[in-house]
């Protein structure tokens, strides 16, 4: 299992990924103030290391690119 912590800011999302092959597979996610800043949250996520945890503007990021590079 591994650990990360994300901070998102109001209207940012994250995507969890878990693959077919992990059918049954349990996600722990706690969000919680962040005490340095009022206007974001912290998510705690404890998921397996085959899991892909992505914030969205990441995946955005990428599907642009790949749009561009087919272009």
């Amino acid at each position: 299992m591994g650990n990360l912590l994300l901070t998102r800011k109001p209207g940012e999302g994250i995507t969890i990924n878990v693959p077919a092959s992990e059918k049954g597979t349990v996600i722990h996610v706690i969000a919680e103030p962040n005490p340095h800043n009022a206007k974001q949250t912290r998510f705690a996520i404890n998921a397996p290391k085959s899991v892909s945890v992505l914030r969205d503007e990441l995946i955005e990021r990428d599907r642009k690119a790949a749009e561009q590079g087919a272009a």
